[in-house]
């Protein structure tokens, strides 16, 4: 269930970003950054995350600074993977992508419709590791776009994996 608004007062007269970053830290920052930035322009910001990395960031009190923005308000949705004893393994990452494709959608969908956002979102910005996310705003009509967030090397790694690039000297 979506909870942590940290600031419930909106003007309905600004466009409305949602920012999804995937679950993990070197993730989330710089979805925090952009959303910062966008909101600095006068944006509407709800940054969606799940409530494992959410208390993470309450516990490093990383969103103090968040606190006493107008228009800036975090949810969060159930956390996708049980809390591991550690998550900087290669076994997890590959855990929170298979489970990430599996099991993020239907909250996310849940949380947008339930507060009946499909009329208030203007865009929907989610993690390049998440495009699935975008399936949703697709659906509900919303624009939705991608923040990569590794570097080149890593976006060609995944173009590669996902099948979408054929590696140097081969072709489709």
């Amino acid at each position: 269930m979506a909870s942590s608004s940290i600031v419930s007062r909106t003007n309905p007269n600004k466009p409305h970003v949602m920012c999804i970053p995937y679950p993990i830290q070197d993730h989330i920052k710089p979805m925090l950054k952009l959303a910062n930035i966008l909101h600095s322009f006068g944006f509407r910001i709800t940054f969606v995350n799940t409530e494992f990395s959410h208390n993470n960031l309450l516990k490093s009190r990383a969103l103090e600074s968040f606190a006493n923005l107008r228009n800036f308000r975090f949810e969060t949705i159930p956390a996708i993977l049980p809390p591991p004893a550690t998550t900087s393994t290669p076994a997890y990452y590959h855990l929170l992508c298979q489970s990430a494709r599996e099991k993020f959608l239907p909250p996310l969908y849940h949380l947008i419709t339930r507060l009946n956002w499909c009329k208030t979102v203007s865009c929907i910005v989610s993690d390049g590791l998440m495009p699935f996310n975008i399936m949703i705003a697709r659906e509900l009509g919303i624009p939705g776009y991608l923040l990569w967030v590794p570097n080149a090397c890593a976006f060609m790694g995944y173009l590669q994996e996902e099948g979408l690039m054929p590696p140097k000297g081969k072709s489709h």
